[in-house]
């Protein structure tokens, strides 16, 4: 009967023991995940917060001189995860890049149909500057042979064309506008 209690009481010890450490490596786990999420608020942001429902890719081109020459190297691509609801693309710049135009090209994929731009957003250090939907239109204007819009829905619908190759539905900047805004987000930077 001795032996039964001391085995009895050593395993119930053991799975003790062993639940306690599991737990102790989950938060470990949850703690790195939240080191990682960490944001550089020294690193200039463009958020676009769209409905798109299949998965894709985003590519933002920018300029660093002011000009509308955006070269392929050096632009930003982005992984977006089809979803029904609303989400957030953000592209983060390189520490000390700062752009002065850009261009969005709205996914690579040709069968993802309509998108919705519900918010697009720039953001350095605590200065944020935002353009909720179809404020949008104000900063970008669309390349009519790539999308069609609808400024009052914010919708916008890729164009393709059968037997050719597929362009993404780009959208070049309102050049003075934006350019007015990224100067006024970074110029009152207090670092």
């Amino acid at each position: 009967m001795k032996t039964r209690i001391l085995f009895t009481v050593l395993f119930s010890s053991f799975a003790f023991i062993s639940c306690k450490q599991e737990t102790k490596v989950d938060e470990t786990s949850t703690e790195v995940q939240q080191e990682e999420i960490k944001e550089n608020p020294a690193t200039f942001k463009v958020i676009f917060e769209v409905v798109a429902k299949k998965d894709d890719r985003f590519h933002l081109y920018f300029s660093e001189d002011g000009t509308i020459n955006f070269p392929e190297e050096g632009s930003l691509w982005v992984d977006v995860k089809g979803n029904e609801n609303s989400q957030e693309v953000v592209f983060e710049f390189e520490e000390d890049v700062i752009p002065t135009q850009l261009r969005i090209d709205f996914g690579t994929n040709r069968d993802q149909g309509q998108m919705e731009i519900k918010n697009f957003k720039m953001k350095y250090f605590d200065n944020i500057f935002e353009a909720k939907g179809n404020l949008f239109f104000d900063y970008f204007g669309p390349d009519v042979n790539t999308v069609t819009v609808d400024k009052t829905t914010s919708l916008i619908t890729p164009i393709v064309k059968e037997g050719k190759n597929y362009v993404p539905p780009s959208f070049y900047p309102s050049e003075q506008a934006l350019s007015a805004q990224i100067v006024k987000l970074t110029q009152t930077v207090v670092k």
